[in-house]
């Protein structure tokens, strides 16, 4: 005997529909900061850090970050996203300013991860300086967003 269950839709107790097609938001997670961060010539972890516990193995993590920076005689300044320990993406050149004055540098990421776990997963972003100066959200506030999508 086969038993089969039909229903019309499923909601949480309050009364929100529960809709887990590919492709579907499942969670977002946002976090700010308005820490700045002084660059140095080896990778530095900036704020604000961001985690999300994907409730499948299959889902996708959609990752934005967006702050403002500043570069003074700056060469080839850098920007990455790490996974944990696990570096995901990498600009080694984001930014380039030789002159001897303060120029303003954008940061912003936009990267679709697969972490292929339902652990709680911790993203964070880096900066590093080639030559001269390079600082992260000298003013105003960063942006981390982290969206679960279901695979």
């Amino acid at each position: 005997m086969t038993s089969i269950l039909k229903v019309d839709s499923i909601q949480t107790s309050a009364g929100k529909p529960i809709v887990n097609a590919t492709g579907s938001v499942l969670q977002v997670k946002q976090e700010t900061s308005t820490s700045a961060t002084m660059a140095t010539t080896s990778w530095t972890a900036v704020t604000p850090t961001i985690t999300i516990t994907p409730s499948a193995n299959s889902s996708n993590v959609l990752l934005n970050f967006t702050a403002g920076g500043m570069t003074n005689n700056s060469l080839d300044a850098g920007f990455r996203l790490k996974r944990g320990s696990t570096v995901v993406w990498t600009n080694d050149r984001w930014g380039y300013n030789n002159e001897a004055t303060w120029e303003s540098l954008t940061y912003v990421c936009n990267y679709l991860d697969s972490p292929n776990t339902t652990s709680a997963t911790t993203y964070t972003w880096e900066i590093k300086e080639q030559q001269g100066d390079v600082r992260l959200n000298d003013t105003g506030t960063a942006v981390a967003i982290a969206t679960e999508i279901a695979g």
